[in-house]
């Protein structure tokens, strides 16, 4: 009980820490970010638990749309990915206005070569860009390979660079591990090439490595980090909505 209450005790700290830095960098991170597209409504996920235990055996199907869509992107595409794991685990956290989906297939993306950008664009990376696209923002998390970013995530980032569908596009970062802030930093440089969307001051990082969906499950249940994953994915709404919803009026 003692090591829970420590635990417990510096989760709110950080979450307390990371939500005041991040609620003092909003608004001007609001200016950059470019008008996101209006989506239908969907019903609220409820039980984390459920969440990653289906995703475990094949994953749960999408039914219906919501009016924000967050697009969230694994950089590992190792079944039990905690990075994954993560990211599944967030659909409980979510406002009940917003769905958010996990991509972890980028191991289905070929390889990135300009001679095949344009008319001669495979379909399994016009799909993904579609995704990219349909979204109102994209949260990626991402393990670190030999201190660098993960091929598979920097060939998918490098399908995106000449196009259109990230620019602008608000993103954020989370990470599944205390380690691999060499990595981070690389990728951040990336990505705020990439978009000038990127909302840096807005980071999430819970230590999963080693653990298995369930018990990510349990960890995430823990009230320090139950209130870190609510404040980073709140903050991101908060970031996208007022565009989102000037974008929704002068559709209606």
């Amino acid at each position: 009980m003692g090591n829970n209450a420590r635990v417990n005790d510096n989760s709110m700290s950080i979450a307390h820490d990371n939500t005041a830095s991040a609620l003092q960098s909003i608004e001007a991170l609001r200016t950059a970010i470019i008008k996101p597209r209006p989506h239908r409504r969907r019903g609220h996920c409820s039980n984390t638990l459920s969440i990653l235990r289906g995703w475990s055996a094949g994953g749960a199907s999408n039914q219906n749309f919501l009016d924000m869509k967050l697009l969230a992107i694994s950089g590992s595409s190792r079944r039990n990915s905690t990075n994954t794991a993560l990211l599944m685990a967030m659909k409980d956290f979510v406002p009940a206005d917003v769905k958010l989906s996990v991509f972890h297939r980028l191991d289905t993306l070929p390889v990135f070569s300009p001679d095949s950008e344009g008319n001669n664009t495979p379909q399994q990376v016009i799909e993904f860009l579609e995704l990219v696209s349909a979204s109102d923002g994209i949260i990626i998390s991402s393990p670190e390979y030999v201190r660098a970013i993960p091929g598979g995530l920097k060939n998918a980032i490098d399908w995106m660079v000449s196009r259109f569908e990230a620019v602008g596009k608000p993103i954020a970062l989370a990470h599944a591990s205390h380690r691999g802030d060499e990595m981070l930093a690389s990728l951040r440089l990336v990505l705020s090439t990439v978009s000038d969307g990127f909302l840096e001051p807005l980071f999430l990082r819970v230590p999963l490595i080693g653990k298995s969906p369930e018990e990510i499950a349990d960890v995430l249940s823990l009230s320090g980090y139950a209130a870190q994953i609510s404040a980073f994915l709140s903050n991101f709404v908060e970031a996208i909505r007022p565009t989102h919803g000037e974008q929704a009026g002068s559709l209606s």
